[in-house]
């Protein structure tokens, strides 16, 4: 049995996204039995050192583990055919820490001559269909995607920025809810994988959005009075294509125009149709603003007040309906709207802007990285980049390998440090990603470094296969006088010595070196009926006795003379 360390610290090892799965099973043609393929997504950690797989006859019971070092995958091979194996694999890092096992597969081997189905190579195939590639996005959104496969799509993973986005969706209609207030606004990228029950997988094409969560600069909206005493509040997220408000019902928005992106929107309430008041709906601005009114194209007459506004000749799009918007130049202060229409039919939305629009800014920071220079590195080094913006830069997240390096640094000048003495030998990828207000990123150009640490590497793990032993001679049949008993022995390490046995005592001493053999003069002992074997050890000391051999022994005693 493979024995495993406590539950691990899974901030330093952990097995979240192991999954094992069969990728192939084969008959060999050249043996009366079979192989099975194995592979698993690779563990992430940056000091993992390995893998072991284990497999047994029982369910959770493993007798056989191997070690195929750093590659996720492993072929059993002349595994008996009409048995049921079972296979689960644990990962193991520099410190001799091992993880968690992977959930366990069971695989049947058929007879051989039986019908073997040939193994599952087609992927599914799948297309991320929400949100939009380039779309401005805000609040809580679902990211949707449709998947298919020959055989059936076990499950999809949906991802932001290469990360793992909530559990896999083992269901269908696919879908992940994400909430966008959970990070920075910016630039974010989306994806999924589709997996089917053989472990084929297909990426989809990434969706580029940007997350817009932040109300427009500088202008506040209170004092929000309502004439029914409804409670009306703001949404500061902004107005996004994709996004949704409430006016009567929620709508959600196909267009927006773009000189409406991210500016602040009014909800109503949701039992105001028939309020008909002229002045029935106040606020208070700090700033000179553009006021829009959305009005449903549907519902006429329009409310009189509307006839202060002008008609922008622009609409929000949904997928229920269309939405005018009339437009008007206010100060800073109080602001009152009417109304709906004498037929309380409808009720409109309100959206707010800076005078003047809410011009993005679209410029992305520059960023370089100035230490370490490419090449060989030791110990803890400084990481640090350069960066500058238009506007300002708000902070710069650095990447080794992909993964964050330490928090993000807000303040100048950008470093973070770099213990690598954390991390095995090799060559590693340092980058660093600048962002501004406006949520605009740059990536630096990368440098490649390589770590060279001189340190003790983690003892390898137990060895726990037993040597294989024979006896060679002699064959079970009538011996005499002097013979030589001898053995064949292999081990996966090596074989330590091999202990002759007569009657289960030992035959001499235990020999240590090939050829394996001992010396037995049958003259000392009586004519007759004689079990022979033999005990291989490694330096594990696992041993394996060898099938028995008898022998009869028949010696010719002479008779005394007598002078």
């Amino acid at each position: 049995m493979v024995k495993h360390m406590p539950p691990l610290d899974f901030t330093a090892m952990h097995l979240a996204g192991l999954t094992l799965s069969l990728v192939g099973l084969f008959a060999s043609p050249a043996f009366s039995a079979s192989s099975i393929q194995l592979t698993w997504d690779a563990n992430p950690e940056p000091d993992l050192m390995g893998y072991y797989v284990h497999m047994g006859t029982s369910q959770g019971s493993y007798n056989t583990t191997k070690n195929p070092g750093l590659t996720p995958s492993y072929i059993f091979q002349n595994l008996p055919e009409g048995s049921t194996y079972y296979f689960t694999v644990t990962a193991y890092d520099q410190s001799g820490n091992i993880s968690e096992p992977a959930q366990e597969v069971a695989i049947t081997l058929p007879t051989q001559g039986g019908n073997v189905p040939p193994p599952d190579t087609t992927p599914p195939t799948m297309t991320l269909v929400g949100p939009q590639n380039s779309s401005p996005i805000s609040g809580t959104i679902t990211v949707s995607a449709t998947a298919s496969d020959n055989i059936g799509v076990v499950g999809v993973q949906f991802k932001l920025n290469g990360n793992n986005l909530g559990p896999e969706d083992t269901t269908n209609p696919f879908s992940s809810s994400w909430n966008t207030t959970a990070v920075s606004d910016g630039s974010y990228t989306l994806s999924a994988t589709a997996r089917d029950a053989a472990g084929n997988t297909t990426t989809a094409a990434p969706v580029n959005v940007t997350v817009s969560n932040t109300t427009s600069p500088g202008l506040t909206i209170s004092n929000l009075t309502v004439a029914s005493g409804q409670a009306y509040v703001v949404q500061t997220s902004g107005l996004q294509t994709g996004g949704t408000v409430y006016i009567d019902r929620t709508f959600s928005f196909t267009t927006v125009p773009s000189s409406m992106q991210g500016a602040a929107s009014i909800r109503t309430a949701n039992d105001d149709k028939e309020a008909t008041n002229p002045a029935f709906f106040s606020f208070t601005v700090n700033q000179p603003v553009s006021v829009s009114v959305a009005h449903d194209v549907r519902i006429t007459p329009k409310p009189s007040w509307l006839s202060t506004f002008t008609d922008t000749g622009a609409n929000l799009v949904t997928s229920d309906t269309t939405l005018r918007l009339f437009g008007r130049s206010f100060r800073a202060g109080t602001i009152t709207l009417g109304g709906n229409a004498g037929n309380g039919y409808s009720m409109y939305s309100v959206i707010v802007q800076p005078e003047g629009g809410t011009q993005a800014d679209t410029t992305p920071p520059t960023i370089t990285i100035t230490a370490p220079s490419a090449g060989t590195i030791s110990s803890t080094v400084s990481v640090r980049a350069s960066a500058s913006d238009n506007v300002g830069v708000t902070g710069v997240q650095f990447r080794l390998q992909g993964a964050n390096l330490g928090p993000e640094d807000t303040s100048s000048p950008y470093r973070t440090n770099w213990n690598t003495t954390t991390t095995p030998n090799g060559s590693y990828t340092l980058t660093a990603i600048a962002r501004d207000a406006a949520g605009n990123t740059k990536t630096a150009a990368s440098v490649t470094v390589t770590v060279n640490n001189t340190s003790t590497p983690p003892p390898p793990p137990a060895d726990t296969t037993p040597p294989t032993v024979t006896l060679t001679t002699p064959s079970a049949g009538t011996v005499s006088g002097t013979v030589t008993v001898s053995a064949s022995a292999s081990d996966n390490v090596g074989v330590t010595g091999v202990q002759f046995r007569l009657q289960g005592a030992n035959l001499g001493a235990e020999d240590t070196t090939n050829p394996l053999s001992s010396s037995w003069n049958t003259t000392t002992v009586s004519n007759g009926s004689y079990t022979l074997t033999a005990i291989a050890r490694d330096a594990a000391g696992n041993t394996t006795t060898a099938t028995p051999v008898t022998v009869t022994v028949s010696n010719n005693i002479l008779p005394k003379k007598y002078d």
